[in-house]
């Protein structure tokens, strides 16, 4: 790995999120003229068809686009964009930690490995059984998850917290997700 990636990262997240819009707008592009849409979503306007979808279940290769780009793309993404920004916070802050963005990366570890264990009660919900994949939901999972719920992370690159070993601990404890859901 390069020593200043994630700086780099860090420094190109604006490119980074165009790359994810684009990617999103052309996998439903894609999914609108696929030869395998639902007969019922035919009469519906165009625009109608990119945002709400017009499959339930798109394969592409064999693979259930829903199942892969919705509950997995965009917490991985979110999970690395997390981990990238606490590094390149050490490297562009003289190689030291802060505690508050450490706290905040495992907290948000924490709940991502819960959502990732409790992955067979999403794939149940409404949204998963009942909606086509649109671009809601496409965007919503590839750009919406990773740029906003990251977003604290991406923000606490430069603007350290300062927050006591105390604080920290207390937050980890009053925060973490296994024992407040």
């Amino acid at each position: 790995m390069k020593p200043n990636l994630p700086v780099q990262i860090y420094e190109n997240m604006r490119a980074t999120i165009l790359t994810l819009n684009l990617s999103a707008l052309l996998i439903c592009t894609c999914l609108v003229f696929n030869s395998h849409v639902d007969k019922s979503t035919l009469n519906q306007p165009l625009i109608i068809r990119f945002f709400l979808g017009s499959n339930l279940h798109p394969y592409f290769l064999g693979v259930n686009l829903k199942q892969l780009i919705l509950p997995r793309m965009g917490m991985m993404i979110w999970q690395i964009f997390n981990v990238t920004f606490l590094v390149a916070g050490v490297r562009m802050n003289d190689n030291t930690f802060d505690l508050g963005h450490l706290v905040n990366v495992l907290l948000q570890a924490i709940y991502i490995l819960k959502s990732s264990h409790l992955e067979h009660v999403l794939v149940t919900m409404m949204e998963f059984t009942h909606d086509r994949a649109g671009f809601y939901l496409i965007w919503g999972s590839l750009v919406w998850i990773p740029a906003v719920q990251g977003f604290q992370s991406y923000l606490l690159v430069e603007h350290r917290s300062n927050m006591s070993r105390h604080g920290s601990g207390f937050l980890c404890g009053l925060g973490n997700p296994w024992v407040t859901h």
